[in-house]
């Protein structure tokens, strides 16, 4: 498998009422990527991917034309003639290795892939958050995200119909599991630049990248006795999150030690999940229903049943307080969904 993909993009801005910033930006990008995917058996297969990506910065990151009072973020700024060149937040390059192998048989189906993505000018957030809740994006030097994932599906309870022409599940259990490593090889966190450009802020290199948790886990029940009806449970694990890229003072121990200090980190959590749908045609066995209707699905979903209070994400706000956003408490949804 080949792929190659030339992009083009471009940010203007001119001619506008009430500011004097006018700046054009030309983004130029060749993507490509080589795989080779080879078939071991009728079973089972492996494959290997190399890929290389580029990505530009968001336009809200190079100007905030939502802030009356934001400033172009560039280096070379032509007071003179009002033009702004040289974005301080440059694009991102992406090189890509992942080795995969996956199972289909009768019952199980199962999949392993272990990737290495190495990223150069990574565009990250650095904790802090802008007056508008926003994050605050930057560049990182050097930064790894490596990992291994699994996925798998195993059939219970099949019910055979037409001597094995056709299997229907009953009970399904599935899953994913993501173990991953994100750090820094080197950044330097931009807190200030000053007019010749020499950039000032704290060392993160080696640190841990905020909210990209190690472990990410799905486990997913899913129950079909009979046509037209489905039942499930899910759970979902999210390992431990930091909140901005010090990794919670790794390297500057004593500021934890300071009275009143709040780590800044986002705990695990577990969150369970039910569910049951039914479709009423089948169940009621009513030919004067499925006149008009193709289906008459019925669901109620139940979120968060065992009511856990948890933070999905957070930020550091621009006075240095650490931030969090909660997760929903239990919650239910009644849906009827008419097909026709």
């Amino acid at each position: 498998m080949v792929g190659v993909q030339v992009t083009y993009h471009k940010y203007t801005i001119d001619n506008i009422a009430y500011t004097p910033y006018n700046f054009d930006i030309d983004y130029n990008f060749l993507t490509s990527r080589l795989g080779l995917n080879y078939n071991i058996s009728s079973n089972l297969r492996t494959f290997l991917n190399v890929s290389i990506a580029r990505r530009e910065p968001r336009l809200s990151d190079i100007y905030d034309g939502s802030n009356v009072t934001a400033r172009p973020n560039f280096e070379i700024i032509d007071t003179v003639n009002k033009k702004y060149s040289n974005p301080l937040i440059d694009y991102e390059e992406l090189t890509d290795y992942e080795l995969g192998f996956g199972y289909a048989g009768n019952l199980l189906k199962a999949s392993l892939n272990l990737y290495w993505m190495n990223y150069t000018n990574e565009i990250v957030s650095n904790g802090q958050l802008d007056n508008f809740g926003q994050p605050v994006m930057w560049n990182a030097g050097k930064s790894v995200h490596r990992g291994i994932e699994l996925e798998f599906e195993y059939n219970f309870l099949v019910k055979d119909y037409s001597k094995a022409s056709y299997k229907n599940p009953v009970l399904i259990l599935s899953g994913n599991l993501s173990l991953s490593e994100n750090y820094f090889g080197k950044y330097i966190e931009r807190t200030s630049i000053d007019s010749l450009g020499n950039i000032y802020g704290n060392d993160y290199s080696g640190n841990k990248i905020l909210l990209n948790p190690q472990v990410i886990g799905n486990l997913s029940l899913n129950y079909n006795p009979v046509s037209g009806v489905n039942a499930y449970l899910t759970v979902q694990y999210i390992g431990k999150q930091y909140l901005d890229n010090s990794q919670n003072e790794v390297k500057n121990p004593d500021a934890r030690l300071v009275p009143g200090y709040v780590d800044k980190i986002i705990n695990p959590y577990a969150v369970f999940n039910a569910g049951v749908s039914l479709d009423l045609i089948p169940l009621l066995k009513s030919d004067g229903i499925g006149k008009f209707f193709r289906s008459v699905e019925a669901s109620l979903k139940i979120n968060n049943i065992l009511d856990n209070f948890y933070e999905t994400t957070g930020g550091i706000s621009n006075k240095g307080i650490p931030l969090w956003i909660p997760g929903a408490g239990r919650n239910l949804f009644l849906n009827v969904k008419l097909s026709f």
